[in-house]
């Protein structure tokens, strides 16, 4: 039986793609407020969309939260109390958790159930909150900041009786149910990596298309300590993997930050411990890419690149359209 979780798009289950954007007086992009961080814009756009509104027609509405946004991070709640989160950037918790509300840096995602009786509304924003960074690296990361992200409202009028309602979803996963396999503690890892984040580079190398960073077996789960020696946020996407956060400066992750993921933040002079589990295609010649999800940041050189390959297997060269086009650039 499938867990009676919203699932029908653009009823009950809406993506929420949230940007910040500045505007000139002709209505064009204004790119110029740029920062340490990257750019910070003072319209925050929902799916494209400024001061957007949801007429949800059932009790239960699953918006898929991203942070889209090139440097900003948020701060998510709901003024109508806490947030069910039920899934993070790859894939469903075995079960819902009651959140106050999720941060979110650039890339990362978030999967929340939000329930509404006829007649009620609810407003999801973005409110101040802090990444552990100077007060003036708190400013170029927009932390201050309060947006009213998406209005949602319920008309009993429009009530579908046959939808999934909040006590079916708790009463389902009472009963013994779950939305995913449970959350065991990952067995040793075949492999421990140390990555340093610095000067917008990864292990103190600006991006090259022409050189493979690191080599993983195919099969083996490793364990990456994550260090960020830099007093600006950044934070680690891994291509074509998946992990656990481990702990965060010897601790243990907050209850946003247990489920799979593929995306962390990296709190400057801390550690991050990720477990991480890998794709199973094997190429040594085709490289997948890990690096900073800030754009400005990316964009100056912070990537690097791994192939995965068979045990015993050599990698390289690399065999990539840059390279056959004589590029070696740092560019994603």
């Amino acid at each position: 039986m499938d867990a009676p979780l919203p699932r029908e798009y653009g009823v009950d289950d809406i993506p929420v793609v949230v940007t910040d954007r500045s505007f000139s007086a002709d209505g064009t992009f204004d790119e110029r407020r740029r920062d340490a961080a990257g750019m910070l814009g003072d319209t925050l756009l929902v799916n494209g969309t400024v001061s957007p509104r949801f007429a949800a027609t059932r009790e239960l509405t699953r918006l898929r939260i991203l942070n889209g946004s090139t440097a900003r991070s948020y701060r998510f709640e709901l003024d109508a109390g806490p947030l069910l989160l039920v899934g993070t950037d790859s894939g469903l918790l075995p079960e819902p958790v009651e959140v106050p509300g999720v941060t979110l840096t650039p890339g990362e995602r978030a999967e929340v159930v939000v329930a509404l009786a006829p007649g009620a509304s609810a407003m999801l924003r973005s409110v101040p909150h802090t990444l552990g960074l100077l007060d003036t690296t708190e400013r170029a990361s927009g932390t201050g900041d309060t947006f009213e992200v998406l209005e949602l409202t319920r008309d009993g009028a429009t009530a579908r009786p046959a939808a999934a309602t909040l006590a079916d979803l708790t009463g389902w996963i009472a009963a013994g149910g779950a939305l995913a396999a449970p959350l065991t503690d990952p067995p040793e890892p075949d492999r421990r990596r140390t990555i340093t984040l610095q000067d917008n580079k990864i292990n103190h190398r600006r991006m090259n298309m022409a050189r493979i960073d690191e080599v993983v077996t195919v099969g083996d789960r490793e364990r990456w300590l994550i260090t960020n020696e830099h007093f600006l946020p950044h934070n680690l996407h891994i291509h074509n993997a998946r992990f656990r956060v481990h702990s965060v400066e010897g601790r243990a992750p907050t209850a946003e930050l247990r489920g799979w993921k593929d995306t962390v933040y990296a709190p400057p002079s801390r550690t991050v411990v990720i477990d991480v589990e890998f794709g199973t295609s094997t190429d040594p010649h085709l490289p997948y890419m890990f690096h900073c999800h800030l754009l400005q940041h990316e964009d100056q050189g912070m990537m690097a690149q791994f192939v995965v390959v068979r045990p015993g297997e050599e990698a390289g060269p690399l065999d990539t359209p840059a390279i056959r086009d004589g590029g070696s650039h740092d560019g994603h």
